[in-house]
């Protein structure tokens, strides 16, 4: 895996990671940080949800794996939202995004990013959510 261009500024920002695999948010935290965005992560959609409500500051962006076998991503999505209506998100899961598509939990529009996933390609969905917002 190639180091990321240093001659990209980076764009400062809080991004909630919410992922049940702590290699996963381990990982994706290492990237983040070395672009020094500020990184606060979850487990579980609960505990995601606890965090929001108590952070003072702006979530810029929301890394959510969908595959929690008894949550909703939407449901996450719009109460996160009415706490942080800044926040952008960035779904992911390592299932091909029309099989997430065609079960209808995440819209074709909607952001998306495969796993396994490259550094340069993470920096580049965080940065066009900052260009798209929520």
């Amino acid at each position: 895996m190639t180091a990321p261009s240093r001659r990209l500024v980076p764009t400062p920002g809080t991004v909630l990671i919410v992922d049940r695999d702590a290699s996963a948010r381990r990982t994706i935290r290492g990237i983040l940080e070395t672009w020094n965005y500020r990184v606060i992560d979850a487990a579980d959609p609960g505990r995601a949800e606890r965090i929001a409500s108590v952070f003072v500051g702006p979530i810029h962006a929301m890394i959510l794996d969908v595959d929690f076998q008894d949550a909703s991503p939407g449901a996450l999505v719009d109460h996160i939202r009415s706490i942080h209506p800044e926040i952008g998100v960035l779904f992911t899961s390592a299932r091909p995004i029309t099989e997430i598509v065609s079960e209808r939990i995440i819209g074709a529009d909607d952001h998306f990013i495969r796993k396994p996933f490259g550094n340069d390609e993470l920096i580049a969905k965080i940065r066009a959510l900052h260009v798209a917002g929520p």
